[in-house]
């Protein structure tokens, strides 16, 4: 039976008191919404901009290690795959390398979960103990799976899940997180902010997908693609005086702030949308 919604019964697209937002109004503050900010005008949290350049130099190193193929390959991670790419899955292959995770997690799984079960089967004689947590999984993930043999997939909603299972996670540990990026109620974005990243222990290593800060989400995301995603700025309230949990990498702001670095290791521009973090207390 066909779901029935009553949207925008009570407060439309674009009223003030809807997620939505009306894309007139945001048009006449385009170019202050949009425009690239300093690193000065961020305030609240640390980029830790250093530490970013030194995971960079992390990459450099296990980059030429990465012989994932370009173009599709059947149950395997490929480049040009429109999703997870480019700074992305060089940042993803080259930190599993260097932290050497016993266990990895992941809520929202797709070609990152292929790369990793490769990279477990390549690098780590299967050891890593990996658990992939996706209510839809793709018929490439199920076959990658099959092929594998060396993940376990959960196929429920995170939020079905009791928290216990990430509190097995240690230091050097992955919680690889690409949501529905929508904090709304009961949703997964939700339960990952108040239930699961509390409850980690010292030297989790998180990872968030498609972020942007310090700037906005894409133009295009907004006014093209019609997106009202909003974790980002959960995140960023989350790192605002938080002196648990300490940035480590963002693929968005190294190729941004740093193209010439990234253009000199990859020989193009690369970008990305990985958020790295670290738990520190």
């Amino acid at each position: 039976m066909e779901k029935k919604y009553n949207v925008g019964k009570i407060f439309p697209p674009g009223h003030f008191y809807s997620p939505i937002p009306d894309l007139d109004e945001i048009s006449k503050r385009e170019e202050k919404i949009f425009r690239r900010k300093q690193d000065e005008e961020v305030l609240g949290f640390d980029l830790n901009v250093s530490v970013q350049l030194e995971h960079l130099r992390v990459i450099e190193k296990f980059v030429k290690e990465f012989d994932f193929p370009t173009n599709p390959v059947k149950h395997r991670f490929y480049l040009n795959n429109g999703f997870f790419e480019g700074l992305d899955a060089f940042a993803y292959f080259s930190f599993i390398l260097h932290y050497k995770p016993k266990k990895v997690i992941e809520i929202g799984c797709g070609f990152s979960s292929l790369l990793l079960m490769e990279v477990n089967k390549k690098f780590f004689n299967n050891n890593i103990d990996i658990k992939l947590i996706e209510p839809y999984p793709s018929k490439d993930l199920v076959e990658g799976l099959r092929v594998f043999k060396n993940a376990e997939l959960l196929q429920v909603p995170v939020q079905d899940l009791d928290f216990s299972i990430f509190e097995e996670l240690n230091e050097n540990d992955i919680l690889f997180i690409d949501s529905t990026h929508v904090a709304k109620v009961g949703s997964d974005v939700n339960y990952i902010f108040f239930e699961i990243l509390p409850r980690l222990n010292y030297g989790v290593l998180i990872h968030f997908h498609d972020i942007f800060l310090p700037d906005e989400y894409p133009k295009k995301w907004v006014f093209e693609e019609n997106r009202a995603w909003n974790e980002m700025y959960i995140l960023r309230a989350f790192l605002m005086y938080n002196n648990c949990f300490k940035t480590l990498f963002s693929s968005y702001y190294v190729s941004t702030r740093f193209p010439e670095m990234v253009i000199r290791l990859f020989n193009k521009p690369t970008g990305g949308g990985s958020y790295w973090l670290k738990k520190i207390c």
